[in-house]
């Protein structure tokens, strides 16, 4: 069962050696991507299999689903279906942890001269910190990134 549309789509069962280029390729095929991203593992920095495309429109995003979803790639059939990361929420019809749906919405990592890289109590901000308060920036709409 689809969730109700939106221009994001859940991109699932990803082959761990893909690139976000790779997948950007792809779903360009369906029309306009604003962004794509994989989600990878905080503590290990290995990639977790899915990720988030956000298409210019909802029409392109249901293309993208329409098209692509069951598409091999890499050996793995992909699952594309319309994206709802809250926590707890079901993501093409699976059950995610809220901390994975945490992790989803947290942004790579910002390259920010002289930030501390280790979690040091004595450090004015963490890299950590700073990436947490640059996605709840992203997600009010207070920043732009461009």
């Amino acid at each position: 069962m689809s969730l109700p549309a939106s221009s994001s789509v859940f991109v699932g069962n990803v082959a761990y050696e893909t690139t976000e280029e790779e997948l950007m390729a792809l779903m360009h095929e369906a029309g306009p991507v604003v962004s794509l991203r994989l989600v990878f593992d905080q503590d290990t920095g290995k990639p977790k299999g899915f990720g988030f495309c956000e298409f210019a429109d909802e029409p392109t995003a249901t293309a993208a689903i329409r098209n692509l979803n069951g598409r091999e790639i890499k050996g793995r059939v992909l699952r594309v279906d319309y994206a709802d990361v809250g926590a707890g929420a079901a993501v093409g019809g699976h059950k995610r942890k809220a901390e994975d749906a945490e992790a989803a919405l947290e942004p790579p990592p910002a390259k920010v001269p002289r930030l501390e890289d280790q979690d040091d109590d004595n450090a004015p901000v963490t890299r950590r910190e700073f990436n947490l308060l640059l996605a709840q920036l992203r997600a009010k709409n207070v920043i732009d990134d461009e």
